[in-house]
């Protein structure tokens, strides 16, 4: 781009329209005039290749661009500077590449010319107003005008063409891999100190070390390397090169009240008053002036006094530098607009956003896949605005644990997150940390009470009032901007923590329920009180915050469950409706855990509370309840026969890869806790193939309440199955409350002196959340769990108050380090090196099912063969493994070689024997997958017969091989299985067989697994 002042079409450029020149154009005289044509259609993207002749052309413009010949010496530039007539493109390809900037700065992105970079980019904007074009002209390059002319007269006559021939300079190419290479060095660097946890000299070390292997891999060769000059020593400047530093706001923090001041002008005790009749806080933000009277001490006390003054009653009086002010503790932010440009701006995320949106959209309604088909999604966001612009609903997560983790002399800490979501990001990738929006760290050492917590969300509402408008941004579909519109759809976390944020009281209360009015006394009747109303509770809330006592306040919350929320303040939330109820403490740490510890007791410890636990949520079982925790773990049902031989029969199960192993200590008290997702496995899948044999063989004598404990178990398998699916059906909210309720009564018949918890009332809200968002697990906590469990991995100098800036400093970089990696894919079909020769039996078989389809095959024996005959060969390559587009990875060996497979009209289970690669696409493209088919066997024709319909409640078959083969392709895969391997005469069975489940895991994440109607019905019947 030329300067305006050598630029005479900035002020007088000749202007000819349809062919007729402007009568304003006033052009001074030039030496050189170059014409660029350009020509908009209607309905067509900007500098389209070849103009259509069967439409009309409108608005052709002449633009004349002058350059004075007296001053063009001056734009004379050496051969060794860039062109400038080069532009550096950073769209979605070329940004796959490195290079380095004449100023010395690292980037992504290539260095291509104008109408190479307009055509990259015409991919991504489909229209462009008159008002853009001036920003997309070519650059006309000073050093030789003539040239460039030429060079645009060759563009315009290859204009259509798809592809443009690339001028090769090996100097500059060698430059760009060393730029290249480079940048890996210092991503690796980076990856080392961040993820690695490695200090900033060690880092150091790992830079020269690597500086040193590339200098001998150049060295030999003779070629003169500029690495050790593009990578920088110090970590500080590495972290600029990658653009990984954000911009953090802080605050000093009262450690009593959690209130929040500018540093600038924060009084020296905190003012803050709960009413306007309290006393304020008076806390101390500060640490008090140490002073030193070591000569190389930064302050002195001569510093504080004056000259002809003495200390007098411990003041410190300043004479020439101000007093040393260091919070004692300080609550850091960033921007969460500043993250939205950013999150934005990074490649793909803005087509996968539309793409997920249009999927879901195009589906029928049901079943229900994701939170947007949840009528809150649609409440939120109606139907006018979902169709305009930009519209993200968050979902905010908010907790706390333990930073030291125990491991400093057994100190405790409690420190808080404040983190967000996208929820309009498909499940798979809706909580990764790199989608993760760190909004601040509650500092520690102690948790903000229930009216203190609204003090650290004041700085996000002001920021969500802000986005509730609409803000316009930037993106790469959008270069000019477009207008986003961010709302806060949902309140995810623990019980403990939604209570606190969402303005209700906690679980020991009278009106403990947030989202009914029924009182504790109450729930033992296993009935709901009266709906809670959002706007209701919104006014009781700002009731709250007018009355000037707190009495007046404390009273009102006792009689209403009520209290002031800073959420409140958003116009569009809901806190009734807005608040989800978490099933990873609720159902399967608190219902699952309840039942297996102290329905079956299975525990020796009541209180099941580990001192070395390093996260700090409140136990799902509060002391008020222990009690009756103990009588239930006394009336323990289970025999200990029966409980020994459970135990044996869980660790036999044998599941896919990536499903959760359960451990080896499971029911004794050394095995520690178990995890939520451990919970979810073992009454998913361990239990259901491990129990049925326990209660019908290894019990010698089986009678009625035998039958009513596997009725109680299958209620709670089937409510487990529904909470932990990934799609529901309309009808499953009924489904699920009258399942619920046959386990209840059950479990009154079976379990003496039964207690009900909170939890036990809670879950009868299930059937509405799943209305109102979906899936439970779309916006279950396990996202925010495995946040805390990376802030926690992060290094630190474990000091209280002041490692929170150091833990959003790691996160915040790491997190920008990990979207710039590019990922490397492995290969997941590996072949043997030798290809095997087929057996007459499994030869025959392929033959025949190969000829289905190709009629004309020849078995290789038949000779001779006419003249290009198709001949199925007898040697095939054997693949170890498999993966199908809904990520299933399928091997010949355990654990994944039990399939659920389509076999024409009938589904049914198959072990795998070889995944076979014929490599000719004309017989059949991907692996054939060889089965051993399984049969089901039929318990009813014997003594077990009620066995058979428990079987069926829990989605468990007893298979057996029957002697047969089965070729089918990896598309007919529907589902891996877990399995448990049976001896004879199992139920009555004389020959060794299995207990199979499907694994239900993948199916439902992705909607091209749900396409196809055959997996659509077995994950229905799952």
């Amino acid at each position: 781009k030329m300067p305006q002042s050598q630029c005479y079409c900035l002020s007088g450029c000749a202007r000819i329209t349809n062919s007729k020149l402007s009568s304003n154009s006033t052009a001074p005289q030039a030496e050189f005039v170059y014409l660029i044509i350009l020509i908009q259609q209607r309905n067509e993207s900007l500098y389209q290749g070849k103009s259509n002749t069967n439409q009309k052309q409108h608005n052709e413009e002449i633009l004349i661009i002058y350059i004075d010949n007296n001053q063009k010496e001056n734009h004379a530039k050496s051969d060794s500077m860039e062109p400038s007539s080069m532009k550096l493109c950073t769209c979605t390809d070329c940004s796959k590449h490195i290079i380095t900037l004449p100023n010395g700065d690292i980037q992504r992105g290539l260095l291509v010319d104008c109408s190479t970079r307009r055509k990259h980019w015409r991919t991504l904007t489909n229209e462009l107003d008159e008002a853009k074009i001036s920003s997309f002209l070519p650059t006309i390059s000073c050093n030789d005008p003539e040239k460039h002319f030429r060079k645009a007269q060759r563009n315009h006559q290859k204009a259509g063409s798809d592809s443009e021939e690339d001028e090769s300079d090996p100097e500059s190419e060698r430059s760009m891999k060393e730029s290249e290479i480079a940048y890996l060095v210092l991503e690796y660097i980076m990856w080392l100190n961040l993820d690695c946890g490695l200090s900033q000299q060690n880092s150091q070390k790992a830079r020269n070390q690597l500086i040193r292997i590339l200098d001998a891999v150049y060295q030999p060769r003779g070629i003169e390397s500029t690495l050790t000059k593009s990578i920088p020593r110090d970590i500080r400047t590495i972290v600029k090169k990658l653009h990984l530093n954000v911009y953090f706001e802080q605050y000093v923090c009262c450690s009593e009240c959690f209130s929040l001041y500018d540093t600038e002008v924060a009084p020296d005790e905190c003012v803050y008053q709960v009413s306007l009749s309290s006393q304020p806080c008076g806390a101390d933000l500060f640490h008090p002036c140490v002073i030193s009277q070591h000569p190389k001490a930064k302050i002195f006390e001569e510093d504080f006094k004056l000259p002809s003054q003495k200390w007098s009653h411990g003041q410190i009086l300043p004479r020439n530098k101000p007093r040393p002010r260091i919070p004692k503790s300080k609550f850091v932010t960033q921007s969460l607009i500043e993250w939205i440009k950013w999150f934005l701006n990074i490649s793909g995320i803005e087509e996968t956003i539309e793409t997920w949106k249009e999927q879901l959209e195009s589906q029928p309604l049901q079943p229900i896949l994701d939170v947007a088909q949840g009528s809150m999604w649609k409440m939120i966001f109606p139907y006018d605005e979902r169709n305009h612009n930009l519209n993200l609903g968050l979902s905010l997560f908010v907790d706390w644990f333990n930073p030291l983790q125990n491991k400093l002399s057994g100190r405790q800490a409690s420190t808080g997150i404040i983190a967000l979501n996208c929820l309009n990001l498909p499940p798979r990738l809706r909580y990764q940390p790199n989608f993760t929006f760190l909004a601040g760290i509650i500092p520690g050492p102690n948790q903000p009470t229930m009216f203190t917590i609204n003090n650290v969300l004041v700085p996000l509402v002001d920021e969500l009032l802000e986005f509730s408008k609409g803000v316009t941004i930037r993106t790469p579909k959008y270069p000019e901007g477009r207008k986003v519109l961010v709302k806060l759809t949902a309140l995810i976390g623990d019980l403990v923590a939604t209570h606190k944020v969402a303005g209700f009281m906690s679980h020991s209360a009278k009106f403990f329920c947030n989202w009914c009015e029924i009182k504790s006394d109450e729930k033992k009747y296993l009935k709901l009180g009266r709906a809670r109303r959002g706007r209701e509770v919104c006014n009781t809330s700002h009731q709250y915050r007018e009355l000037e006592s707190q009495a007046k306040r404390e009273r009102l919350a006792k009689n209403t469950g009520v209290r002031w929320s800073e959420l409140n303040r958003l116009p569009y939330w809901n806190p009734v409706l807005n608040v989800t109820l978490g099933v990873m403490h609720n159902w399967f740490e608190g219902i699952l855990q309840h039942h297996f510890k102290y329905r079956w007791g299975f525990s020796n410890d009541v209180q099941n509370h580990d001192g070395n636990s390093s996260h700090d949520s409140e136990s799902n079982f509060e002391p008020m309840d222990l009690s009756g925790s103990i009588s239930e773990l006394q009336s323990g049902y289970l025999s200990e026969c029966n409980k020994t031989q459970l135990i044996s029969n869980v660790h036999q199960v044998i599941v896919p890869k990536g499903v959760t192993r359960m451990r080896r200590q499971l029911g004794q008290a050394k095995g520690g806790r178990l995890k939520a997702s451990e919970w979810n496995a073992l009454f998913n899948i361990y239990i259901p193939l491990s129990i049925v044999d326990v209660i019908y063989v290894v019990q010698q004598d089986v009678t009625t309440s035998m039958d009513k404990f596997m009725i109680n178990l299958c209620a709670l398998v089937q409510c487990t199955n529904m909470v932990s699916s990934k799609f529901l059906e309309k009808e499953d909210s009924r489904k699920f409350a009258q399942t619920y309720e046959t386990y209840q009564k059950t479990s009154f018949d079976l379990f003496e002196n039964i207690k009900l918890q909170p939890n036990h009332h809670y879950a009868m809200h299930l059937p509405d959340h799943f209305d109102w968002w979906g899936p439970p697990m779309g916006v279950s906590e396990f996202g925010g769990e495995r946040l805390v469990g990376i802030l926690q991995s992060l290094k630190t100098n474990h000091s209280i108050g002041g490692m929170e800036e150091t833990l959003m400093k790691k996160f915040s970089r790491r997190q920008r380090l990990e979207v710039q990696i590019q990922e490397i894919k492995e290969e997941d079909n590996r072949k043997s090196k030798r290809p095997f020769q087929l057996t007459k039996k499994i030869y025959d078989s392929l033959l025949s099912h190969l000829q289905s389809a190709h009629p004309h095959l020849r078995d290789h024996r038949d000779l001779p063969h006419p003249t290009k005959a198709l001949v199925l060969p007898n040697f095939a390559h054997s693949l170890k493994s498999a993966t199908w587009k809904a990520g299933m990875k399928i091997s010949a060996n355990q654990p994944n070689n039990i399939v659920y497979f389509q076999d024409e009209d009938l589904k049914r289970y198959g072990e795998v024997s070889h995944i076979i690669d014929l490599e000719c696409d004309k017989l059949h493209k991907g692996p054939i997958i060889l089965l051993k088919n399984l049969k089901t066997f039929n318990t009813r024709v014997n003594e077990f017969a009620p066995v058979d319909s428990f079987l069926e409640a829990l989605k468990v078959s007893q298979v057996g091989h029957d002697g047969t083969f089965s070729f089918i392709p990896i598309e007919k895969v529907i589902s891996l299985a877990a399995y448990r391997r049976l001896p004879a005469w199992t139920l009555g069975i004389r020959e060794p067989t299995f207990f199979v489940r499907t694994i239900n895991k993948l199916v439902g994440l992705e909607i091209q697994t749900l396409r196809d109607s055959s997996s659509l019905d077995d994950a229905m019947n799952m």
